[in-house]
């Protein structure tokens, strides 16, 4: 039962990868489209503006993401993942698809190559929010300030 839950936790982490950088390529073409393509502007303003629950789960989502890479800890999904995993006293085979999750969730490369883009698509990501937030959060701001 622990490795079922534990490659369900291997899939949820593929998907929170997923997320994470779909948010990115969103949001950087998204500014790229406001400031450089005046012609897409209006479609690209109106994801920047509308999508405020994407947005604003991508930017805690990012930002939690950063300070765990600052501070040094791993993912509480990759701990889950190697409690439930480990826990099991007898090895089981891998099945087809979690060997290749294993391989893009847990790449064997140089440390400083993940941390890097992380830091880059963590500082961006905020930019691009704090500088075009969307219209729910603006309304919600000033809501709160304008009492």
């Amino acid at each position: 039962m622990n490795l079922i839950l534990a490659e369900i936790i291997m899939i949820i982490h593929f998907i929170w990868i997923v997320f994470m950088i779909v948010g990115f390529i969103l949001t950087f073409l998204a500014v790229i489209g406001i400031f450089f393509l005046k012609s897409k502007k209006r479609f690209w303003n109106k994801f920047l503006r509308n999508w405020c629950l994407f947005r604003t789960l991508h930017a805690l989502g990012i930002v939690f993401v950063a300070v765990m890479a600052i501070i040094g800890q791993y993912c509480p999904l990759t701990n889950l993942e190697g409690y439930l995993r480990f826990s099991n006293a007898q090895i089981y085979p891998e099945g087809f698809i979690i060997h290749f999750l294993e391989k893009i969730i847990y790449p064997a490369v140089n440390p400083l190559y993940i941390l890097a883009p992380t830091y880059f698509i963590a500082v961006f990501s905020i930019l691009a929010y704090m500088i075009l937030p969307p219209n729910k959060t603006v309304r919600f701001v000033r809501k709160i300030l304008c009492r």
